[in-house]
């Protein structure tokens, strides 16, 4: 799989997927404000009385909106962003064990997929939602927030040291 993997390093593909993920989160800009107020899978976490404040400020054509986008839009952006900062990893990569990490970014994506059908479920379960099926979509935004952030800043902190690398080469080259 790291053979595969690998090929997600190209300057193309890197590039595409940012060019991708960057539409997404502009779209992402025009559901939000179309709503009223904030996506709920961009919340670090929500409770039961959030989740129904919210979806009543969303309105019916607010929640059939949110409903696409989470299917849609966010089923795009996931693969987007994965392919981005998988791409970074593998390219940037100044150890072995970077793979650990793009492991657990395709780990983050799975829940975030899952994290999209729980809110698809709640908003056309509206107003009949328990608190125990927000319960569980609160707790699988966590545990994507969880995965995914640590890897997207040990993703950036690659980027750093395999520039701090190549401009001490350039140095003795002097």
């Amino acid at each position: 799989m790291e053979k595969q993997l690998t090929r997600l390093a190209d300057a193309r593909v890197i590039g595409g997927s940012f060019i991708v993920a960057f539409i997404c989160v502009l779209i992402f800009g025009q559901v939000r404000e179309r709503l009223g107020t904030g996506i709920l899978d961009s919340y670090d976490t929500y409770d039961y009385a959030e989740v129904m404040r919210v979806f009543m400020v969303y309105g019916e054509d607010g929640r059939s909106l949110y409903t696409y986008s989470a299917l849609i839009l966010d089923s795009i952006f996931p693969l987007a962003y994965g392919t981005f900062f998988a791409g970074l990893l593998m390219r940037y990569r100044v150890h072995r064990w970077a793979i650990i990490a793009v492991y657990i970014l395709i780990l983050g994506l799975l829940v975030d997929f899952a994290e999209n059908t729980q809110f698809a479920l709640l908003l056309t379960a509206y107003p009949a939602i328990t608190p125990e099926a927000v319960n569980m979509a609160a707790t699988t935004t966590e545990l994507k927030w969880l995965l995914l952030r640590p890897v997207q800043y040990f993703a950036f902190a690659q980027i750093a040291i395999a520039i701090g690398i190549w401009c001490t080469k350039e140095l003795k080259k002097i």
